[in-house]
């Protein structure tokens, strides 16, 4: 009876002793700061070993962006007469065609007033019949910049069907965080799907002026020459923009994450806390992500584990 009481006592002060290499979950849990932004684990939290960090570098490369295009049209030179303009579509030619025929009015109405201005100064006509040719002079500008704005709209300006050689005109839709690869008068690679073997060369002729508020792309014009007129208007076509940014911060894919369409990253503020950052990419590759501001050099950031700390601020 002696010696079961003996090993009773011993087995119950053994249960009460913990050993130095377990440690508490109470004292693993991380603590939010009073913004929410940054996480704080204990200083020797067995679940800082989740995460790892590397350094923001930069990262001198070439920054390659593909969009899809298309050819809205194609310009085949006339002898002795303008150019002839095809588009792939309907309603881009009748958009055109008025465009033409009111910049056609306007000259006409230009001459008039012109005229009307001479007979004026020689009393063959009248003060009304001269406001009258201002009049409509005013009215037919007013029409041509209304016309010249409807094309302008579908991504080009009016000017560029005026080539003499053989050229057709491609419209690309570039997000709005890349428009700061493409430059004008570029030199492109374009790959059309019908040469699927084939690569050409092109140029940037216009970077569009508005950003398109549901899509948040731009477009980009681009002319290329049509040799042998092979190339069609509603032809399919990959355009790759690019350029080499020697100053490119990069950090690898997996830091960053999106909640609500925004862009962040955790920062390691030390060895044991980590604070959000919000930060705007500038271009995507296989594994690494460029970053155009919210970071500096040297700074750095979770690579791995981000979904665990993500959790902890979003819940999810």
């Amino acid at each position: 009876m002696k010696k079961f009481i003996f090993l009773l006592l011993i087995i119950t002060a053994c249960s009460k002793e913990t050993p130095d290499n377990t440690y508490s979950v109470e004292n693993n849990r991380p603590e939010l700061s009073a913004d929410k932004k940054t996480i704080i684990f204990p200083e020797k939290a067995q679940g800082l070993k989740q995460f790892t960090r590397v350094a923001v570098g930069k990262k001198g490369e070439f920054i390659s962006v593909i969009a899809p295009s298309r050819v809205i049209a194609a310009i085949f030179p006339r002898k002795g007469q303008d150019p002839k303009v095809v588009f792939e579509n309907s309603e881009l030619n009748e958009i055109y065609y008025n465009y033409a025929q009111a910049t056609q009015n306007r000259k006409n109405y230009e001459r008039n007033y012109e005229r009307l201005q001479e007979m004026h100064k020689q009393q063959a006509a009248t003060v009304k019949e001269l406001r009258d040719g201002e009049r409509d002079l005013l009215n037919s500008r007013y029409s041509e910049i209304e016309f010249q704005n409807k094309v302008r709209a579908q991504g080009f300006d009016p000017k560029f069907l005026s080539n003499k050689s053989d050229t057709v005109i491609l419209v690309s839709d570039i997000p709005e965080i890349q428009i700061n690869h493409v430059e004008m008068e570029e030199n492109v690679d374009v790959y059309f799907n019908s040469y699927p073997q084939d690569k050409f060369s092109g140029k940037v002729i216009h970077i569009g002026e508005v950003i398109d508020p549901v899509s948040r792309t731009l477009k980009i014009v681009t002319s290329l020459p049509n040799l042998n007129g092979k190339f069609r208007p509603g032809m399919y076509a990959k355009i790759e923009f690019g350029d080499f940014n020697s100053e490119a911060l990069s950090l690898p894919l997996t830091s960053l994450f999106t909640v609500d369409g925004k862009n962040f990253v955790f920062v390691a503020v030390n060895d044991h806390s980590f604070a959000l950052r919000e930060v705007t990419p500038s271009f995507y590759g296989d594994q690494t992500v460029g970053i155009y501001s919210g970071l500096k050099e040297g700074e750095m950031v979770v690579s791995e584990g981000v979904l665990l700390l993500k959790r902890i601020i979003f819940g999810h």
